[in-house]
């Protein structure tokens, strides 16, 4: 098996499955419907232009996110500023937490 293809086929099985794609098209595709002799093909035809555009949007974020990712990498005291950053981030967000509780209590 090729390298990542596992993944693909699970991310693309996740979307043929993924109900909220559906009620997408179904409640907001329809909207823009011409008055084309086959509403089918027009319909199919923005699918794919937005899956096209979607694909396109995915692969320049998950380039950016890798190049970013390797400079991060290769310094580390970037590497130990993202973390010490996060674990404030994530200390302060049970702080508050804890306070909407404890005033929620009271």
């Amino acid at each position: 098996m090729v390298a990542g293809q596992h993944w693909f086929r699970r991310g693309f099985a996740v979307n043929l499955t993924n109900p909220k794609i559906a009620l997408f098209f179904l409640a907001f595709l329809p909207l823009f419907l011409g008055r084309a002799t086959s509403p089918m093909l027009q319909l199919l035809m923005l699918g794919v232009l937005l899956q096209v555009a979607g694909l396109a949007v995915d692969l320049l974020v998950g380039l950016a996110a890798g190049a970013f990712r390797d400079r991060v990498f290769q310094r580390p005291t970037t590497m130990r500023t993202l973390t010490l950053t996060s674990a404030f981030v994530f200390a302060a967000l049970a702080v508050l937490v804890i306070a909407e509780v404890a005033r929620r209590l009271a």
